[in-house]
């Protein structure tokens, strides 16, 4: 499913209590890419689609480097 992460993101908001944290972690990179059958590394664009209805809060380190990290990103459920 080519939209499979941004309806698990919903599914995660809409099981969050309000003003609940998610502590997330993936691929996190510069560029937005599609890794073929495996996974994706999250740019800007994505991330933007992936966190929209949630209030970013912090990382563990700064995000869209050139290579790609796996951060640990607190957000909080908007309500």
């Amino acid at each position: 499913n080519p939209d499979g992460d941004i309806e698990t993101m919903n599914s995660i908001y809409n099981n969050l209590k309000k003003d609940g944290l998610l502590i997330w972690g993936a691929p996190v990179c510069e560029k937005d890419g599609l890794v073929w059958n495996k996974h994706r590394i999250y740019g800007p664009k994505r991330l933007l689609l992936l966190f929209k209805k949630f209030k970013y809060i912090s990382s563990s380190n700064n995000l869209f480097k050139k290579k790609w990290e796996q951060p640990v990103i607190i957000l909080k459920k908007l309500n």
